[in-house]
C-alpha cells in the first residue's frame, strides 16, 4: 500500500491517460494509488495505435485487465459528444490559461 492508501473502487483508464502515464514512463503512479483499475478493449486498442506510431512507450501497463462493455454502455458512448463545441472549448482554453498564471 502506497502512502496514500489505494482505493477500492474499479478505476477505468482511457486512452488520454494510458498514453501521458506510458509516454513518461511513469505507469506505476496510477497503478500505486489505484490497484483495482483497468481499461476498456476500445481504450486499450486505441492506445495500441499510438504505440504502433510511436507515439507511446512499449511495454508500458503490464498487466492491466481489459474489461468489456455492456451493450447498454456501448449505446450510451455512441450518444456521447465527439468533440466540444467552439464557445465550450474557447471557455476551456480561458480557463487553462487562467490556471497557468
Amino acid at each position: 500500500m502506497t502512502r496514500l492508501g489505494h482505493l477500492e473502487k474499479l478505476v477505468l483508464l482511457d486512452n488520454t491517460v494510458l498514453s501521458n502515464f506510458a509516454f513518461v514512463r511513469r505507469t506505476e503512479l496510477i497503478t500505486d494509488i489505484w490497484k483495482n483499475c483497468a481499461t476498456t478493449p476500445q481504450a486499450w486498442q486505441e492506445f495500441q495505435q499510438g504505440v504502433s506510431k510511436g507515439k507511446s512507450a512499449l511495454g508500458m501497463w503490464k498487466g492491466l485487465r481489459e474489461i468489456p462493455l455492456s451493450e447498454a454502455e456501448i449505446a450510451f458512448c455512441k450518444n456521447l459528444p465527439r468533440t466540444a463545441d467552439p464557445f465550450t472549448l474557447r471557455v476551456l482554453r480561458r480557463d487553462d490559461k487562467i490556471r497557468r498564471r
